[in-house]
């Protein structure tokens, strides 16, 4: 099965600071004026990873991942090296879909495009968008329930 996740909320914790996509989009904005790439910096060593994040890497070994967020693509790079050495999870690709409007549009688009079966996010907005696409999402609420989810409509 090819899985579609999220990253902030669902593959790490989201911090005050970015709580909100319009709280995001200061916080990435702030970060992009000043010099030395602090984005980057803030992506390593600011965004923890879920404490159940084990789940997700155990499911990671037998189903395909693909995360698709609404980082900006500056930070594409500095997300990719946070999902290997930080969360530690096998992923196919990422994408970067950037916090401007249509957000549940634009990460859909990037799911289906690669066939997506499954997608999980922690924003209602973009998980009743997909359903209106007729493709099965899930609200993030923990990996044991999503564990749970998956497992069942894999089962289907």
């Amino acid at each position: 099965m090819h899985l579609g996740l999220d990253l902030d909320g669902v593959l790490s914790k989201r911090s005050p600071v970015q709580g909100s996509y319009v709280r995001g989009r200061i916080l990435c904005g702030i970060l992009r004026l000043l010099p030395g790439n602090p984005g980057t910096y803030w992506i390593l060593n600011h965004t923890e990873a879920r404490e159940d994040i084990d789940i997700i890497r155990d499911l990671s070994t037998r189903h395909r991942i693909t995360i698709i967020t609404a980082r900006p693509i500056d930070f594409h790079r500095a997300t990719e090296q946070w999902l290997t050495e930080v969360a530690q999870i096998s992923f196919e690709g990422l994408y970067c879909v950037g916090l401007a409007k249509d957000v549940p549009y634009r990460k859909y688009v990037y799911a289906d495009q690669v066939g997506v079966d499954v997608f999980i996010d922690d924003t209602k907005e973009n998980v009743e968008y997909f359903r209106e696409q007729e493709l099965f999402a899930h609200l993030f609420e923990g990996w044991e329930t999503a564990r749970e989810i998956i497992e069942s409509y894999h089962n289907e």
